[in-house]
């Protein structure tokens, strides 16, 4: 392919836009109080913008318009999941922690490089060392054990005085253009991880009485697929959330009745449905455990019991099968 230069005169228009907008970090960063949290902001993104850590319009974005520039928005089917096959979401080997059996699928599906399960699973140890699980799993995944990259681009978000500067989608713009290219991939991990470490929202042991797929309907006779499971319950059975959460949705058809869905991160929701009553609204967080609903029969159904699933960028999969190895762990 031919590069031609530019005609005289021309104006390279996305360069300029990256000058003008590296001088506008650059005079946030001088001008406005480093007291407050634009001020804040801007120092931020102007240190990380000149050691060539994120490109000054992400950075912008990201100190002004924090929600609107994740890549990862709840609901939906992420662009993080698109075209991921049915092998990635299969059933975790039964021993093992769900991060390092994340990484591990990952390793195998092709999303990281890290020589191997044993390899993997010794730079996670090793990551661990500094930091958190969640964070120890984003460094291995992004070739960063020791984690200066993650553990710099989390200290940028949190000096912008950016909400959950911990999460990926928020701390992502502060990390290198090469790992920024990689974020996708990064996500599925975090979120197989997520997905694996769900609790039953009630207790070990509770009867299934239908399973997850091909069913015929119990009340319209007619076969369908059952995108959840239903477990036996009677009315007012408080539901334990199966992990740390935002309220995505509180709401109610004729056919789900009371229902609620949570958002667990990096594309993970679980769905319970036929509630007697919701004890959140939208948009609250929820702690790991909380009581946030109970169980009931609104809607159509032919008795009391929870309908619960679980759904990854927004594909449905089996709650009975991301749990097993939770299963036999007492609440």
């Amino acid at each position: 392919m031919t590069v031609r230069p530019l005609p005289a005169g021309a104006v390279n228009r996305p360069a300029l836009r990256g000058t003008g907008t590296l001088l506008l970090v650059a005079m946030m960063a001088v001008a406005v109080p480093s007291t407050s949290r634009l001020g804040a902001s801007g120092s931020a993104a102007w240190r990380v913008a000149r050691r060539g850590g994120g490109d000054a319009w992400s950075l912008l974005l990201a100190v002004l318009r924090p929600r609107e520039l994740s890549p990862f928005a709840s609901g939906g089917r992420g662009s993080a999941w698109a075209g991921v096959g049915e092998g990635a979401l299969l059933p975790p080997p039964a021993n093992g922690s769900p991060h390092e059996a994340a990484l591990a699928r990952a390793a195998e599906q092709g999303w990281v490089k890290c020589g191997g399960a044993a390899a993997c699973t010794a730079a996670l140890h090793q990551a661990r060392q500094s930091l958190p699980d969640e964070l120890a799993l984003e460094a291995v995944a992004l070739g960063d054990p020791g984690g200066d990259r993650v553990k710099a681009a989390v200290a940028a978000a949190e000096s912008a005085g950016l909400e959950r500067p911990r999460e990926l989608s928020v701390h992502a713009p502060f990390l290198p253009h090469a790992d920024r290219a990689r974020a996708e991939e990064v996500e599925r991990v975090l979120g197989l991880a997520t997905l694996w470490s769900l609790q039953w929202p009630l207790p070990n042991g509770t009867r299934i009485t239908s399973p997850f797929g091909e069913r015929v309907h119990p009340v319209t006779g007619e076969k369908k697929f059952h995108d959840g499971v239903d477990l036996a319950a009677v009315t007012g059975t408080p539901l334990a959330a199966p992990a740390g959460a935002r309220v995505l949705h509180v709401g109610q058809d004729a056919v789900s009745g009371t229902y609620v869905v949570l958002d667990h991160g990096h594309q993970v929701q679980s769905v319970a449905c036929h509630l007697s009553e919701a004890e959140v609204k939208r948009g609250a967080a929820v702690a790991p455990g909380a009581t946030y609903a109970r169980t009931g029969a609104s809607g159509r159904v032919t008795g009391p019991h929870l309908h619960y699933g679980v759904r990854v960028g927004g594909k449905f999969v089996d709650p009975a099968a991301a749990a097993v190895r939770r299963q036999a762990a007492p609440r």
